[in-house]
């Protein structure tokens, strides 16, 4: 089950990471928003993050924090 949470913790990553990365040239509020989410998927910044501040976030508030950062990105995208 391990497994199945670091792939979809992978792929979800980038696609906000690239998602994030092509709309800079549009909307750059949405797009910071889309690289910050893909900031908390993938295990690397999350490793890097842990490693110099000894902190982790828990699973539920790294849902949170995607939640309300999609809530931005959705709010800040120009209709």
């Amino acid at each position: 089950m391990h497994y199945l949470y670091l792939t979809f913790s992978w792929f979800f990553g980038l696609v906000f990471w690239v998602w994030g990365v092509s709309g800079l040239r549009f909307d750059i509020g949405a797009s910071l928003a889309c690289i910050a989410i893909s900031a908390l998927l993938l295990p690397p910044i999350r490793d890097f993050t842990y490693k110099h501040t000894q902190r982790a976030l828990s699973t539920g508030t790294r849902g949170a924090a995607i939640f309300c950062l999609l809530a931005v990105s959705v709010w800040l995208t120009p209709q």
